[in-house]
Order: C-alpha cells, then structure tokens, then sequence
C-alpha cells in the first residue's frame, strides 16, 4: 500500500461497519451489503485477518501500542467477519472473507 495515510485506520472500519447495520436495519440491503465490502476490503488491507500468528503480527500494517488496541482491532475483525457471514447469508451472495486466510491465535487458558 503506498501512500498510506490516516484512512487506513481501525476506526474507519468500524464507521463502515455501522453505516452497513444502519443500512441493512433500513432494509436497504443492496446498499449494506456494499458497505460491508468497503469494510472488508479495509480490514483487509489493514491486515486485521493476519492479527494473530503464533503471537506475531505479520503483514498488518496498524502497531498497537497496548493490550486495548490490539483487541480492538481484533474485535473490529470479528464483528466484520460475522456481519460479512450474515449479509451473504440474507442476500445469498458469495462470502467475501476466505477463512483460510483467517490467522488466529490460540490461547492455553
């Protein structure tokens, strides 16, 4: 990504993501299921769905400067991932998000 500037942030997803609930609660479905893929391309460019390898941080673009953050940018994800599961499953269109590439990391509790 060149050129790389402040739109390329957390919150930016998650503006995205609420205008997709705010269209898909107007039944404006067409038009959510647009806004969910702004989303989706954004945290994929991020690098959200690489958040967790083994611990490691590989390819994504945001350095959280704490526990808070890098579990914000992980809840972003998730609720990106379920809103994208859930607006294929109402419209019946092809799922944006491989979970294949989806890099999570374990956690020994």
């Amino acid at each position: 990504m060149q050129g790389t500037d402040e739109a390329y942030t957390v919150y930016y997803a998650q503006c995205w993501l609420l205008i997709a609930t705010f269209e898909a609660h107007r039944m404006n479905i067409k038009r959510a299921w647009m806004s969910v893929g702004k989303c989706i391309r954004l945290v994929q460019m991020i690098g959200l769905h690489r958040l967790d390898k083994h611990g490691s941080h590989i390819g994504v673009i945001l350095d959280a400067e704490g526990f808070i953050e890098l579990e914000e940018q992980r809840r972003t994800f998730w609720a990106v991932y379920i809103t994208d599961r859930f607006a294929n499953k109402v419209s019946g269109w092809p799922m944006s998000i491989n979970e294949h590439e989806v890099r999570m990391c374990v956690v020994n509790i």
